[in-house]
């Protein structure tokens, strides 16, 4: 796992919220799940533990982020995905990010990864740090890359045919 300030924000998912206060009095004792979005032709939501953190996977007093598969959308039993995600420090400019090195399988048995203590919620909380801005709004985001999966085998023989250089030189 590695985390650091970037410049960039999400290209696949972002969430401004406009009343953090709000959102903690609708969502008091549960996760907030976004409208699905689109990666790799599969559909995700993203997910963030407030006020609370996750108490269930180790992230009490922390800010929890994680990504959901919509398994509906899966075409193949596993989906191999690496997840970033980002918390916006208007303090900074940048943004917050929190990343595994290692991609994660999303299947109908495990359609749910993240990471339970990205930031400590007194620190989140806190407007000098810059996390909540402009009174009472935040910003987080994600990142799902899914690993190509177009690709070609090209065959070559092993005996060597004369080939025509570009300066006009001919090898055997």
């Amino acid at each position: 796992m590695t985390n650091k300030f970037a410049d960039r924000p999400p290209s696949t998912y972002s969430m401004k919220i406009q009343s953090l206060s709000q959102l903690k009095k609708l969502y008091p004792n549960s996760e907030y799940k976004s409208l699905t979005f689109s990666s790799g032709r599969y559909n995700w939501k993203h997910e963030e533990s407030e006020p609370t953190g996750n108490d269930k996977d180790n992230g009490s007093g922390f800010n929890s982020m994680y990504v959901e598969l919509d398994s509906t959308s899966l075409a193949t039993s596993t989906v191999f995905a690496y997840l970033t995600f980002f918390v916006y420090n208007k303090k900074e400019n940048k943004y917050f990010t929190i990343q595994d090195v290692e991609g994660k399988q999303f299947n109908a048995l495990r359609p749910v990864w993240g990471f339970p203590q990205v930031l400590p919620l007194d620190t989140f909380n806190d407007p000098k740090n810059g996390y909540v801005f402009e009174g009472d709004q935040c910003e987080f985001g994600v990142d799902v890359m899914i690993p190509l999966a177009n690709f070609e085998v090209l065959f070559l023989s092993k005996t060597l045919e004369s080939k025509v250089l570009l300066d006009g030189q001919q090898i055997l």
